[in-house]
C-alpha cells in the first residue's frame, strides 16, 4: 500500500519555505526567561533566608527562655539556701538563749542551795569543814550533801556545773556511796540514777 498526496509535488519556493528567525525577539525572550528564573531564585533565596531567620529567632527565643528559667531556678535555690541559713541562725540563737537561760537558772538554784547549806557557791569542789576541830571535824562537799538529802535535781545541776562525783568526804565516801547508804525503800534512787549517768 502506498500513500500519495493529492497535489502533485511542486518544486519548493525557497521564499515561502524559508524560516525567518528574529534574533532580537529570541534574545528578548531568553532575557525574559532568565529574568523570571532569576526572580524565582531570588524569591527562593529570600524565603530560605526568612526561614533561617525565623529558625534562628525561635532558637534564640528558646535559649532565652531556658536561660531565664535557669536564672529563676538559681535565684529560687539561693533564696531557699538563704532562708534555711536564716532559720538555722535563728534556731541556734534560740538554742543559745535557752541554754544561757537554763545555765542562769541552774546557777541561781545552786547558789541558793550552797548559801542555805553554807557551801561556797563559786567552787562546788571546795569542801566544807563542819564540827569541832578538837574532836575531829568532818569534811563534805555540796554534791555529797545534795546526795544525802536525796535531791536528784540538785545533784544533776551540780554535775552539769562540773562538780566532781569522784571526790570523797572525810569518811572516804563518794556522793554515790552516801546516797546508797541513805537509800531506804528507793528514797534515793533518783540520785543514784543521776550519779550513774
Amino acid at each position: 500500500m502506498v500513500f500519495c498526496c493529492k497535489a502533485p509535488c511542486d518544486p519548493h519556493d525557497s521564499a515561502s519555505t524559508r524560516v525567518r528567525i528574529d534574533a532580537e525577539a529570541l534574545a528578548a525572550q531568553e532575557a525574559a526567561r532568565q529574568e523570571q528564573e532569576a526572580e524565582a531564585e531570588r524569591l527562593r533565596a529570600e524565603e530560605q533566608q526568612r526561614m533561617l531567620e525565623e529558625d534562628a529567632a525561635e532558637r534564640a527565643r528558646i535559649e532565652t527562655e531556658r536561660r531565664l528559667r535557669e536564672e529563676a531556678m538559681e535565684q529560687a535555690r539561693l533564696a531557699e539556701e538563704a532562708r534555711l541559713r536564716e532559720e538555722e541562725r535563728l534556731r541556734q540563737e534560740e538554742e543559745a538563749r535557752r541554754a544561757a537561760q537554763a545555765k542562769k537558772e541552774r546557777q541561781d538554784a545552786i547558789n541558793e542551795f550552797c548559801i542555805t547549806h553554807r557551801f561556797n557557791p563559786n567552787n562546788l569542789n571546795e569542801p566544807k569543814q563542819a564540827g569541832c576541830t578538837v574532836y575531829g571535824s568532818t569534811t563534805t562537799y555540796a554534791l555529797h550533801h545534795a546526795a544525802f538529802l536525796g535531791d536528784a535535781k540538785m545533784v544533776e545541776m551540780m554535775l552539769e556545773e562540773h562538780a566532781s562525783p569522784l571526790l570523797q568526804n572525810k569518811a572516804k565516801k563518794t556522793a554515790a556511796q552516801v546516797a546508797q547508804k541513805k537509800n531506804k525503800d528507793g528514797s534515793h534512787d533518783g540520785v543514784l540514777q543521776v550519779l550513774r549517768n
